[in-house]
């Protein structure tokens, strides 16, 4: 995604989840950048300190991949920072919807990482459906 595609997020085009989560994954790389540069440090080098491929770095600052928690509490380690979480309005009109031919008909399923087939949050208190309630 370019800059000039962010910036035309809050004109006239509907913005999609993903691309949403880009931006948020754009924020986040801004901040490493500046951190790699206070630390002179390389992509190389910081692939090797959070055990990773270089090259998976690359994808993340070309917005090819999306940053993922784990990461980044690693990366926390690595620079000795602590990620800030605020919520704040933002002064943009708001985001529209899909439209409808684009919405799902069905609830979205629980997240599965690729590289398991389990789902990331198992809620052992979430009480069991009944057979009943399974026809529905």
């Amino acid at each position: 995604m370019s800059i000039k595609t962010i910036h035309t997020f809050y004109e006239n085009e509907p913005v999609s989840d993903r691309d949403r989560a880009e931006m948020l994954s754009f924020r986040f790389i801004s901040e490493i950048d500046r951190l790699m540069e206070r630390d002179d440090m390389s992509k190389k080098e910081l692939a090797a300190l959070l055990g990773t491929s270089a090259s998976y770095i690359t994808q993340l600052f070309k917005g090819d991949k999306l940053l993922n928690m784990e990461i980044l509490a690693r990366i926390e380690l690595v620079f000795k920072v602590q990620f800030g979480i605020e919520a704040r309005r933002i002064q943009a009109r708001p985001v529209q919807s899909l439209p409808a031919e684009k919405k799902q008909k069905t609830a979205p399923r629980p997240y599965t990482p690729a590289a398991t087939s389990k789902p990331l949050l198992a809620r052992e208190d979430a009480p069991a459906k009944s057979k009943s309630a399974r026809k529905k």
